[in-house]
């Protein structure tokens, strides 16, 4: 309605109010309307970040993110400048990331040790397993100093026992026993009357130089043509290697990866074919590149390690089983002996046993064609195992400077599995046959005179048939065979 200002001492011009208040609602319309288009435009900035069921190691780092981005939020909101406002929605955006990345990281981390705590290995080492998981957390922390950027270590993977049917304990118990029973010498001494009747001692130790000999005859035997053995081996080495028994999939993949890159580098038909270390530092792709040269040489020299702290830890394994003491044992025997052994008995012999010819006679030269072609492909078969006995007096045949003395019979399996026996013969010089021939005891001698292995039934020395007959049984019984 219009009104006037007669009375008011002015003009009487007339003003009208009447849509005042209309306008001002518009106003506020229009103020309304561009507030509802700024919240939708910016309606994250308007909404907590969700960092719920973050890892506990992240909260520290995380909490004080999200407490600078919801101030930067409210100055955004507040002021509407256009530079702030997108400041504020970039931190949104990685601080939203961020806590995601560390929500995602927790349940993959709970998952898998939910999992892996039924495990046998868990049951192995609980305490373990957890000590390692805190650690991997503790290490992939988000901290001010990395700013959230920890990369896929963040993801826990649980480490796994280099799974293995058997370990290297497992093959040192197996090749104990046989070790032992090659390297052990009895030495025997007695004497013996035309009826039997006597006395005997024997002494019963381990040989050295037989059990160091069989050690890596048995290590070799296993590295070349037994898979399990080696699997065993570079497991355990491996395990030497990390300082671990629980391998996880990067370190065996590691590891297998630069014996891979060790074979390309010694292999004569790829692009290298090196030889020697020298020949890598001098190459001109590592000359000037001391990091990849380094891991060259290293893989260049990883299966030699390999070979080299494989057989310290197999040694090592085995001899912890294989130490035996001596023992030494008198009989006295006054009962004539009617066997036809010519006085002697089995317990009056030198037995032993082994895998090749140097673990059962020691090292005795085997004159030239004097291994016959079954005994030979024995010894050649991998895991085959010798058997001797000999007595403790000198039987010879001959006449003269051609004498022909036996040292002994040895028993086998020849290629087709059938039992075989040879007599050892020796052949002495003038000087040893003169010993002999004045009554002395030249059973020492023989490991330093050329030998040959004659079969059986070829044998020229004169040896009584009851004795060869005991020296035949008791080879087969160390050889194992009389057991099949």
């Amino acid at each position: 309605m219009a009104q006037g200002t007669a009375g008011l001492g002015q003009d009487s011009t007339v003003f009208d109010f009447s849509n005042i208040g209309q306008q001002g609602l518009m106003l506020d319309e229009i103020k309304y309307q561009a507030n509802a288009r700024f919240k939708k435009d910016n309606i994250d900035l308007y909404n907590d970040i969700d960092d719920s069921f973050i890892r506990d190691v992240d909260a520290p780092f995380l909490n004080q993110q999200v407490e600078e981005y919801m101030k930067l939020a409210t100055e955004a909101i507040s002021s509407k400048n256009p530079e702030t406002l997108q400041r504020a929605k970039n931190m949104r955006s990685e601080v939203s990331r961020l806590t995601a990345t560390s929500r995602a990281a927790r349940k993959h981390g709970t998952d898998v040790m939910t999992a892996f705590r039924g495990s046998d290995e868990y049951a192995r080492g609980g305490d373990k397993f957890e000590t390692f998981y805190t650690q991997q957390q503790e290490a992939t922390a988000m901290t001010s100093n990395n700013k959230g950027q920890v990369g896929e270590a963040i993801l826990f993977q649980a480490p796994q026992f280099y799974n293995l049917e058997k370990g290297l304990d497992h093959y040192a118990d197996r090749d104990a026993p046989q070790i032992i029973k090659g390297g052990v010498e009895t030495i025997s001494e007695g004497s013996s009357r035309s009826d039997g009747t006597g006395s005997s001692s024997s002494l019963r130790a381990m040989n050295e130089t037989n059990r160091n000999s069989m050690i890596r005859e048995s290590f070799d035997a296993g590295m070349s043509s037994e898979k399990g053995f080696q699997d065993a081996v570079i497991a355990q080495v491996m395990s030497d290697y990390y300082g671990t028994t629980d391998l996880s999939n990067p370190q065996v993949a590691a590891f297998y990866e630069d014996r891979k890159y060790g074979e390309e580098l010694r292999s004569v038909k790829g692009e290298y074919g090196f030889t020697s270390e020298e020949e890598i530092k001098a190459d001109p792709r590592f000359a000037n590149n001391p990091v990849q040269q380094r891991k060259a040489i290293h893989a260049f020299n990883l299966e030699n390690r390999i070979d080299e702290r494989g057989f310290s830890l197999y040694n090592d394994a085995v001899r912890a089983r294989t130490n035996v003491g001596q023992t030494k044992s008198t009989k006295v025997d006054g009962t004539p002996n009617s066997n036809g052994g010519g006085g002697l008995k089995a317990s009056d012999l030198m037995l032993n046993n082994g895998k090749s010819v140097k673990s059962v006679l020691g090292n005795v030269t085997i004159v030239a064609g004097g291994m016959p072609e079954a005994l030979q492909s024995r010894i050649d078969a991998k895991g085959s195992s010798l058997g001797y006995a000999n007595a403790p007096k000198t039987f010879a045949s001959g006449s003269g400077n051609e004498r022909i003395v036996t040292g002994g019979v040895v028993a086998s399996r020849d290629a087709e599995g059938k039992i075989v026996n040879f007599v050892v013969e020796y052949k002495p010089s003038p000087d040893i046959l003169a010993k002999m021939d004045r009554g002395e005891d030249i059973s020492d001698l023989l490991v330093k005179m050329d030998a040959s292995f004659v079969p059986l039934q070829e044998a020229k020395s004169r040896v009584p048939q009851g004795v060869l007959s005991m020296l035949v049984q008791e080879a087969n019984k160390q050889a194992g065979l009389d057991l099949l």
